[in-house]
């Protein structure tokens, strides 16, 4: 599924000079499996091998020299090494790391960012390790190369006559079919399924979650049921992590690191549809450029090739269920009078001789003035 990404990975991490790189994405959207892809591949690439660190089961810490000690106490755990009462777990570490050739793969590093000095510290304490970190957001190191990773590919229409072959689709059929031996993609079976493909925007795990209810719904019901709430889609799978066994779950985990302004900004980004460019971000929801590009950087908003800002449809059902009261209010009569403005400016165009003017003003927005 992800083979381009991968062969791009792989790439990277043989050049010396990529020594940190970091794979980032929403949660969901596959980074510990490519990254364990890639260390399964170059598993004979370094000398003292490669190192896989989970940090999921970390506790959150915003203290920077106790995330620090924590990562190292992690680290060092997956090395094998014995804890020291005498010596911190920094200097332990970075010790044993000093001579060695190896690639280290920190999963999960997003809720200890606070501790994100360490990295660099070991980078120069070990000059020939190289460090794969999977994040849902970069750790903003001058040599950090950054693999953004997004959905699977999916069909751009329900009726695509090629839909089988998109990597979402295939992937959904996949994980069908270990539940469901005999499901195949059949002309009633294969516009749902690309219905359920692109109301996830391609995200595995949401493909992966939705694919499990096969043996119990149609695929129909599935995706009719999607539209409906995001808490439906969850798995009873006893081997996937506790924070993967839900969207809800996944997106708790993501809106537990936000700031109280970028809380506020994502749940008033709800209200669009179809996207949003910086200005109706600045009048509707009254919000700074900076929460903006922290929400993209934290991968919960994505930017076309245009500019324009927009959510994923699950991310935004969640979102809109922590928004209420007065605030959602305020959002929705600023977003209505935002538009009915753009509206307002294009009259005279649209009733004279500026119409392809005023159309293509008004086009990209036609979703949000619906």
């Amino acid at each position: 599924d992800r083979i381009a990404e991968l062969d791009w990975l792989l790439q990277r991490l043989v050049n010396p000079a990529h020594r940190l790189t970091s794979l980032v994405g929403e949660g969901g959207v596959g980074k510990t499996r490519l990254a364990l892809a890639a260390a399964e591949a170059l598993a004979g690439c370094f000398a003292d091998g490669v190192w896989f660190v989970s940090l999921a089961d970390v506790a959150p810490c915003e203290d920077p020299r106790q995330a620090q000690r924590e990562i190292a106490r992690a680290i060092a755990g997956a090395l094998g090494a014995t804890p020291s009462e005498r010596q911190d777990p920094l200097t332990q570490v970075t010790a044993l790391l000093r001579n060695k050739e190896l690639l280290l793969v920190l999963d999960n590093f997003e809720h200890l960012l606070a501790g994100v000095a360490f990295v660099g510290q070991l980078l120069r304490a070990a000059p020939n390790a190289e460090i794969l970190v999977t994040s849902r957001q970069p750790l903003h190191f001058q040599a950090e190369h950054v693999v953004r990773l997004t959905g699977l590919a999916t069909p751009p229409t329900i009726d695509d006559p090629t839909a089988n072959a998109y990597p979402a689709v295939a992937l959904f059929a996949a994980r069908a079919r270990q539940r469901l031996p005999h499901f195949a993609l059949t002309p009633d079976t294969l516009a749902p399924v690309v219905r359920i493909c692109r109301f996830v925007c391609g995200l595995p795990l949401g493909i992966e979650l939705a694919a499990a209810w096969v043996h119990k719904l149609s695929p129909a019901e599935i995706a009719d049921r999607l539209a409906e709430r995001v808490d439906w889609l969850q798995s009873e799978q006893g081997d996937l992590p506790q924070r993967h066994r839900t969207m809800q779950a996944v997106f708790e985990h993501s809106w537990s690191l936000l700031s109280p302004p970028e809380r506020q900004a994502l749940t008033g980004a709800a209200v669009f549809r179809g996207g949003f460019d910086r200005a109706a971000a600045v009048a509707v929801l009254r919000t700074e450029a900076a929460h903006l590009a922290g929400l993209v950087d934290k991968s919960l908003l994505y930017q076309n090739g245009e500019g324009r800002y927009d959510l994923h449809e699950l991310l935004r059902q969640y979102v809109i269920g922590q928004s209420v009261g007065s605030p959602r209010r305020v959002v929705d009569a600023n977003h209505s009078a935002h538009y009915l403005d753009l509206l307002r400016d294009h009259a005279d165009g649209l009733r004279g001789y500026a119409v392809d003017e005023a159309l293509a003003a008004i086009r990209p927005e036609i979703d949000n003035i619906r």
